[in-house]
Formats: structure tokens, sequence, C-alpha cells
């Protein structure tokens, strides 16, 4: 019943930034976590440098402005602009040139981060603004996370290993009966759970994994795809929170889930001219009111596009909903700001 509920509502929900996963983004020796999204019309993007997390949300009319600044011999639509810096954050080309610097002459915390590569056989250099985002940020988009994510690992690891001890009981089944092996090669000692704890604690790639944490945690497909399960797992349990925020903004805008400001520090409005609210709402319907620094904004207002086009969600298999159960009781604690 779980599996099928969750299933129908994966083919109504829109994937948001925050479920998203983190990717390893290397600058020089400096290590980062980046996540984004894309659509034809604006894009949103994370920066984490393993003590606070930056962001920025742009509009297409902001992309255009800024390609101009930045790149006066480049014509291009914007939906060509995005779609190219959307392959260069996936890439792992060498020819994509990053740098990272700080900038607090603004009276805001920025983070600018220049990627430099080539649109057409043309120089393009694209400059991110990233800003501070909220302290709760760190704990919704990455403690919290990787919490469940440990929690359902063990859940898993515990069932494979009732699941080897089945299988060893049916192999003895099989050999009492007088069954054998066609090829030795094949057979296999009994599971002993304590021999194999030991020497997977005394293996050099639990020194490495320790050692290289930083890089090794999202550089793995496996870990990224159970990362984003977790966050789509929280959406889907705070669900009836985000269907009533989506009322209050256009449910096909990624801005009208992501209400924040963009790389100028001007505030990004809802189609309707509104602010979008932030109260009431999960994380997975908009980002709290601590990554809107009313300090640097200048009044002025954008308005997002009506529409973006909606990434369809895959139906995998859901993970169970127990390792992510045991986080949601944390994450309410703090009243709306949850993740998703």
């Amino acid at each position: 019943a779980v599996m099928a509920a969750q299933l129908e509502w994966l083919r109504r929900w829109q994937p948001t930034l925050s479920s998203q996963p983190w990717r390893i983004m290397r600058v020089d020796e400096s290590v980062y976590l980046l996540k984004s999204q894309f659509s034809d019309t604006s894009y949103g993007v994370c920066l984490c440098d393993f003590h606070t997390i930056y962001q920025e949300l742009v509009t297409d009319r902001d992309v255009s402005r800024r390609c101009k600044s930045l790149n006066p011999k480049v014509e291009a639509p914007p939906s060509r602009l995005l779609s190219h810096l959307s392959q260069s954050l996936e890439s792992s080309d060498q020819q994509c040139q990053w740098s990272i610097e700080p900038r607090t002459d603004t009276g805001a915390d920025l983070l600018i981060a220049t990627i430099r590569t080539k649109l057409s056989g043309l120089p393009f250099v694209w400059r991110f603004l990233l800003q501070k985002a909220g302290d709760r940020q760190l704990q919704t988009q990455l403690l919290l996370p990787l919490l469940a994510m440990v929690g359902e690992l063990g859940r898993r690891q515990a069932k494979l290993k009732r699941l080897l001890e089945s299988k060893d009981c049916e192999i003895q089944d099989y050999k009492a009966s007088g069954a054998r092996v066609s090829r030795r090669a094949l057979e296999t000692l009994r599971f002993d759970e304590k021999a194999f704890t030991h020497e997977m604690n005394f293996s050099n790639d639990f020194e490495r994994i320790v050692q290289e944490c930083q890089t090794q945690t999202f550089d793995l497909d496996e870990c990224r795809e159970l990362y984003r399960q977790v966050m789509v797992k929280n959406a889907f349990l705070n669900r009836d929170t985000e269907d009533v925020n989506r009322t209050h903004v256009d449910g096909d805008s990624l801005f009208g889930l992501l209400p924040s400001m963009d790389g100028s520090g001007r505030t990004i409005t809802s189609p309707t001219g509104t602010r979008d609210r932030t109260s009431g709402g999960s994380w997975g319907s908009r980002l709290p009111s601590s990554l809107v620094p009313d300090s640097i904004s200048d009044g002025r207002k954008s308005q997002s596009p009506a529409k973006s086009p909606v990434v369809p969600a895959t139906a995998t298999s859901p993970a169970p909903p127990s390792a992510v159960r045991g986080c949601q009781t944390c994450f309410r604690t703090h009243g709306e700001e949850r993740f998703v």
C-alpha cells in the first residue's frame, strides 16, 4: 500500500533543488559539494564548503543580462545558455576551469564561483554569485540526510546478513540431500558475521574511506542515488504540508518552490508579483526565510517565468520509510524547517 501510494505521488511530484544529490567538485586543492537544478527558464545552484552552504537562484532575464556583461561577443537565447551551464556543471571535462573566491565588500557573505569554458568555439565565462544560506541549511541539506543514509544502510546490511544466513541454511539442506556443486571453484564458505566484521574493520579500504571521506561519499553513484531517495522519501512523508503550500505559489515554477534572492540581491517573486510565503511549509515547498537576507535587498523585484518544464520523476522502487522516519521526528522539532 505504501509503495502504491508513493508511486502515485511520484507521478504528480515535481523534483526540487533540495532533492538533487550532491556532487564532488574539486577546485585547485579544495573540495566542495555542488548540487544544481536547471530548466529552460531558470536555474538553482547550491555549493557547500563543509562549513556553510551558499546558493543562487536566477531567472532567464538575469541570465541574459549577466551573459551580455561577461560575454559581449556571445549571442544565444537563455535556454541555450542554461543548457550549456547545466552541461558544464555536470561535466568532468578538464577544459572547464573553475575558480572560487569569497567576497565581503557588498555587505553580504558572497562566494563567487567562476567557470571558464567554450560555447560554440567562443570563450565563455560565467560567475555564480552564491549567497550564504541560513545556518539550518547545513543541517537539513547535509547532516540529517547523511544520518538517514547511515540508518538506511545499517537496515539494509542487517537484512542482507539475514538473507545470507538463509541462503547458507538452504545450501546446507541441499548438501545434506547429497547435492554437490558442479565446479569446486563455485563452493563458498558459510557466512561468519564476526569474521566479516573484523576483516572490514582492519581493511585498507576502510582506512582509505576514513581518510578521504570528503571525496569518497558522493563520488559513488550508489551514494548519490541513496541521498536522492532519502530526500524524495522525506518529501513524500511531508506531502500533505507540501500540497497545502503549493496553493500559494505557481506549482510549475522552479522559483515557486524555492523563494530566495537572485545573484544581484533582488527578491524573486511569484508570477503574480507577490512575494512567496515561507511560513508553515516543508523543505519540499520552499527554503526558509533565513535564505532571504533583507539587509542586502534593494527592494527591486523581478518576476519569474510563468512556466518551466516539469522534470519527470523516475518511478524507482522506493526505499522503505523506516530509516527516514527516525530522522523525521527530529526534523519536525524545528517547525517549518524540514528538508526534502
